[in-house]
């Protein structure tokens, strides 16, 4: 028992090391940033995104929601706080740009109408997600239009929120590279809501993520 307590001791101190000079690296890439860039990916009602907003001076804010109901909320946020650098998509994060099927959620808590994905397959939730009727969504090729539209010299946090499309985008993103231009990930996962999502293939994608960016689960 003793042995293995050390061990465990010597494991817990080298992850604090591994921690602090993770911390230490983002804190002098935040400060020397060419761009501070926030990008919202599941924006909903913008509720998460106003509080970052408020929290994130100096920031540039990107949002993509495509729940057709919520193409407005781009113009409503900018109205609420002028001068604020907002770009919003009403558009879903994907893997490619084209047109995709997406079932809206018929019954929701604090957000509207949460839950809605473009995923088929959803266990949990299959009584509460309208799959009889869709709506046709624009999506975009995320990973594309961040190496398009940002560098490495760039501080980049992305929330993202996207009810189990995050394992096609995110695995996109190590296979591309485009991974090593995010410093920050919040996120909530939904591999325990679909059918074909493992969690074998979530805890891959886990501990390939922390290699790259400081992640921190969000729900």
């Amino acid at each position: 028992m003793a042995i293995k307590a050390i061990k465990s001791k010597i494991v817990s101190f080298f992850i604090r090391i591994k921690k602090k000079r993770i911390d230490w690296k983002q804190n002098i890439l935040y400060k020397t940033a060419k761009r501070r860039v926030f990008i919202d990916c599941g924006a909903n009602t913008g509720k998460v995104l106003e509080e970052f907003i408020l929290k994130k001076t100096g920031f540039e804010f990107y949002a993509f929601e495509p729940q057709p109901e919520l193409a407005d909320t781009g113009k409503r946020i900018k109205a609420e706080y002028p001068g604020l650098s907002l770009t919003f998509y009403n558009q879903a994060v994907w893997t490619e740009n084209t047109t995709m099927n997406f079932y809206l959620a018929t019954r929701w808590g604090p957000n509207y109408k949460g839950g809605s994905t473009l995923l088929q397959g959803n266990t949990l939730n299959k009584n509460l997600i309208d799959y009889k009727h869709a709506e046709k969504v624009r999506t975009i090729d995320f990973s594309k239009w961040l190496l398009l539209s940002f560098c490495k010299r760039d501080y980049i946090i992305i929330k993202m929120d996207i009810e189990g499309s995050e394992y096609e985008v995110l695995e996109k993103m190590i296979r591309d590279g485009s991974i090593t231009f995010v410093n920050e990930l919040i996120i909530e996962f939904h591999y325990h809501k679909y059918d074909h999502i493992s969690e074998e293939r979530h805890q891959k994608l886990e501990k390939e993520l922390n290699k790259h960016v400081k992640l921190t689960q969000w729900v």
